[in-house]
């Protein structure tokens, strides 16, 4: 049996061919867990917008709710509504903070009919200045009693 001398100039070529491999897989590794984090930033970042946006528009209605209760020239302003069915108001309601306009609630009071049951609805879209994303948000209250509300889901 004979053996082949093996010439040992030739092994450091294998360790550079497995060097660059390892650092390849490396560089795939790095790059992939950079892109993970940088998708999961701009997820909370999205996340964050949609909570500011839900928090303006519950204000909204919440601030939409105190006006209808409110006495104006001696009477509740929900009455307007109960007396006429058809009446429908909307105002924009600018949210600041520090001196700045960070958003906007655009609130809508208005008469709807919910399984044949006449109602007072609240609602109200919140928005910020420089955000992509709105919520709406609503609550309904029952003419015959004022005191009895419902708040609707919201939705993005």
């Amino acid at each position: 049996m004979q053996f082949k001398k093996i010439n040992k100039s030739n092994e450091r070529g294998v360790a550079l061919v497995w060097v660059l491999a390892l650092l390849s897989i490396m560089t795939v590794f790095v790059l992939s867990m950079t892109f993970i984090s940088r998708q999961d930033i701009l997820e909370t970042h999205l996340h964050e917008e949609r909570l500011k946006t839900y928090y303006i528009a519950l204000a909204g209605v919440d601030l939409g709710y105190a006006s209808l209760m409110a006495n104006y020239s001696g009477e509740p302003y929900i009455n307007q509504f109960l007396d006429n069915p058809n009446k429908s108001v909307t105002d924009t309601i600018d949210i600041m903070s520090g001196g700045t306009k960070q958003g906007e609630a655009v609130v809508t009071l208005d008469s709807v009919t919910v399984e044949s049951k006449r109602w007072i609805r609240v609602q109200a879209v919140g928005t910020l200045v420089d955000g992509t994303q709105s919520v709406t948000s609503s609550l309904r209250i029952n003419p015959d009693n004022t005191e009895h509300t419902i708040r609707e889901g919201f939705t993005p």
